[in-house]
């Protein structure tokens, strides 16, 4: 007879406590492998404090606060979002506000977390914007943490172990760690590799990438998991935790995995992109269907459907604060009530009377309107203060905009879309659709010119002059320099058309000169904007700057322009004897005609990647991809 194994007590607490320092040695030596690897590929970073200026140069325009990650600190609530950090009490009441491009850095907030890093004696804030770096906040002041090297791309996700070590997860660089006082890699084989998101702990990381699926990290050893062996897809959106169950979301549904492996898809086809796990359920955050809640058990309960605008649609965060659970929307946040599980809103903001922060056009008509086009919301047409919407414009036409322009001949607004023109009146009423069954040799319009006698269009596959004759097209086969055309520009009978393969000059219907990085001081063939100012050309090119035509054909180079610098599709504008051009990641250059000097302009702007401008009536509006400003005219630098 075989006798039954019993354990005493002495034996099983001695058991439990080999195990404890088992598990408690291998973590240590995960964490000092971890922090050797950095060491030996530390990473060059700055740290300074953050200045709050509150410059009076500019006028932030109401838009959208785009709320991204929520944190409890210090007793309060604090949202993060694109437009800068939001301070609430805890019975939602907004206590403070921090604005980016005035209080913070001009960047995006992107993701959050409260704890201690080491060397610090107390918890902090720490904040990952999308292009300047990683923010702390004990309370009282910011600091910045910055990398010298924009390798890496964009940090995205944040992670503070118990050790005392910062994890930041990067959009392209892979995983990084900071420990007070040394910046550097994690692990040599979460390098390089683009990151989604992060979760667990030093010795058992869950690590979340946009194509290569999820990677486990245990205890010095790594597995991959990817469509072929569990996962619903590469694309990796959320990962959540619950004891040894761990949640990874995708577009296209959720993976449970339990102690490492993976036990069964979930919530299939539901577009996971946030996820909160507690005891007995899981939530999912979608994109427009509501949460999805699904029991643990197997059984799934119904989706989440709200019967008027007070729903969470669109759950970037799902949060558990001392077990009340909440849903942080772009626009705010809401606390599931039980038993019920009813959503009911606890931070509001008043909603802005402007669709979006994603700028990509402005332009102003005769009656003071602000025009305002989006990458992919269609248009607003407001005034200029931001009090009142006149119209919203969004259709299957007019949702990618490219340019606008006012054409005073015919009194109407001309706006040019990826899926053709459309012509408004300023109460946006679209007066007629342009399209190629109308003449266009593409549908893709880049720019418009407006001439006495009809429109210049550039197009992805050359120009179309449209006017009382009826439409004709100009491409390569006429001697354009290259099909695809950013942007137009024009003076009496000539017409400049900046193209991907450099610059022609077209006269009377044909092509009289081109220029390129071979026959001219065009450093970059890739022409993105052009303006004219005092018979001569202001060219800017996706990568070289601005150069200088005048009209006896003579080229001129400004060495205080800087190299490298990228402007913006037609992010360029001459007014009051300035030439104003909007770079991809250096903000505004503003050149002085008297002069002959270009003069950077960043303060106050919430983003560097300056993508359309406007003026009228003394003001100058910026627009970026983070939101509009407005400033008058005569505070540019001189």
């Amino acid at each position: 007879m075989r006798a039954k194994l019993r354990w005493t007590v002495p034996a099983a607490v001695v058991l439990m406590m080999s195990l404890a320092l088992v598990w408690i040695g291998r973590a240590r030596r995960a964490v000092e492998e971890a922090r050797a690897d950095a060491t030996h590929s530390s990473i060059p970073f700055e740290i300074h404090p953050v200045s709050v200026s509150r410059p009076g140069l500019v006028d932030s325009l109401p838009v959208p606060p785009d709320f991204r990650d929520a944190q409890i600190f210090h007793g309060s609530l604090y949202v993060a979002a694109s437009g800068g950090l939001w301070v609430y009490d805890l019975a939602g009441n907004l206590r403070a506000t921090y604005q980016v491009g005035r209080d913070l850095p001009p960047a995006p907030l992107v993701a959050m977390v409260a704890g201690t890093v080491s060397g610090d004696a107390e918890p902090k804030l720490w904040i990952a914007t999308t292009t300047a770096g990683i923010l702390s906040f004990d309370g009282e002041s910011f600091t910045q943490l910055r990398l010298r090297t924009r390798d890496y791309g964009n940090a995205n996700s944040l992670l503070i172990l118990p050790t005392g070590i910062l994890l930041i997860g990067f959009s392209e660089g892979g995983v990084l760690q900071y420990d007070g006082t040394a910046l550097g890699s994690f692990r040599a084989n979460l390098r390089n590799i683009p990151i989604t998101a992060l979760a667990g702990t030093e010795g058992d990381l869950w690590v979340g990438t946009r194509d290569k699926g999820v990677i486990h990290w245990r205890a010095g050893s790594t597995e991959e998991f990817q469509e072929q062996n569990g996962l619903t897809d590469n694309h990796v959106l959320s990962i959540a935790t619950s004891g040894d169950n761990v949640f990874v979301g995708t577009p296209v549904g959720t993976t449970e995995f339990l102690n490492g492996k993976p036990l069964q898809k979930i919530a299939d086809g539901v577009f996971s992109q946030s996820l909160l796990a507690t005891k007995d359920r899981l939530l999912v955050g979608t994109v427009d269907e509501g949460i999805v809640e699904i029991r643990m058990a197997g059984e799934r309960a119904e989706r989440f459907v709200g019967v008027d605008g007070s729903e969470p649609h669109g759950a970037r965060r799902l949060l558990n604060f001392d077990g009340r659970l909440f849903a942080l929307t772009p626009s705010g946040l809401f606390e599931q009530e039980s038993p019920a599980g009813v959503w009911t809103r606890r931070i509001d903001v008043p909603q802005p009377q402007w669709a979006d922060r994603n700028i990509s056009a402005l332009s102003v008509d005769a009656a003071g309107k602000l025009w305002i086009g989006y990458f992919d919301r269609g248009i607003d047409i407001a005034d200029t203060h931001g009090e009142q919407t006149v119209a919203h414009v969004e259709d299957d036409q007019i949702f990618c905009v490219n340019r606008i322009v006012q054409d005073s001949y015919r009194n109407m607004g001309v706006v040019a879309t990826a899926n053709g023109i459309a012509l408004m009146n300023s109460q946006g009423k679209i007066l007629k659709r342009i399209t190629e069954a109308d003449g266009l040799i593409s549908q893709h319009v880049t720019d418009v010119v407006v001439r006495r006698d009809g429109l210049a269009v550039a197009t992805a596959a050359g120009v179309t002059l449209l006017n009382s004759a009826g439409p004709e097209s100009i491409y390569a086969f006429h001697g354009l320099v290259n099909n695809h055309v950013y942007t137009l520009a024009s003076n009496d009978s000539r017409l400049m058309a900046g193209t991907l393969g450099g610059l022609s000059v077209i006269q009377d219907g044909q092509v009289r000169r081109s220029y390129t990085a071979a026959n001219s001081l065009l450093k970059q063939n890739w022409v993105s904007a052009i303006v004219g100012l005092e018979n001569s050309w202001f060219v800017g090119t996706y990568g070289a700057g601005v150069v200088q035509l005048d009209e006896a054909g003579e080229w001129r180079e400004f060495p205080d322009f800087p190299r490298g610098a990228v402007i913006n599709p037609n992010a360029m504008l001459a007014v009051s004897n300035r030439i104003l051009a909007g770079t991809l990641d250096r903000g505004l250059f503003v050149y002085n005609s008297a002069e002959h000097r270009w003069s950077p302009l960043t303060d106050g702007l919430p983003s560097l990647n300056v993508t359309a401008l406007a003026a009228s009536s003394g003001n100058l509006f910026i627009g970026t991809d983070n939101g509009i400003v407005r400033m008058p005219i005569e505070r540019l630098p001189q």
